[in-house]
């Protein structure tokens, strides 16, 4: 959750305006974690097509979409994802083969991971199954 008192420090010249203005820009954020709940203004993106490069602009296959997403949506995204982090990382609660969500964990690295319990298995003659 957002902390009202970080990010300000005992100076001179802050002023109780500010004090005030930083506790309720947190006070929100801090709501909707707490109710577990996303309003739908935070859920709903805008999508602009950027043409590729070197591509007929007549041709829609030509355009790239983006989503533009509010950023107060992305900052509330990085503070559950790091509540995440913190609630479960210590306590193994991520299991090593979990790659979504992780940093320093890509698709291709699982890719690699299957690859090699596959050729494993196939060395062996053991019989492999997966879930997709």
């Amino acid at each position: 959750m957002l902390n009202p008192k970080k990010g300000t420090r005992s100076r001179p010249y802050c002023c109780q305006n500010a004090k005030r203005s930083i506790k309720r820009r947190t006070r929100k954020p801090n709501v909707h974690i707490q109710l577990k709940y996303c309003p739908k203004s935070l859920k709903t993106a805008q999508i602009i097509m950027i043409l590729k490069p070197g591509e007929n602009p007549m041709d829609v296959p030509s355009y790239r979409p983006i989503s533009l997403l509010p950023t107060i949506s992305k900052l509330l995204e990085k503070l559950i994802l790091k509540k995440i982090n913190k609630d479960l990382n210590p306590q193994g609660g991520i299991p090593n083969h979990e790659f979504g969500f992780r940093q320093a964990h890509s698709t291709v690295q699982q890719c690699h991971r299957v690859t090699d319990i596959i050729n494993k298995a196939m060395e062996t003659n053991s019989i492999v199954q997966s879930n997709f």
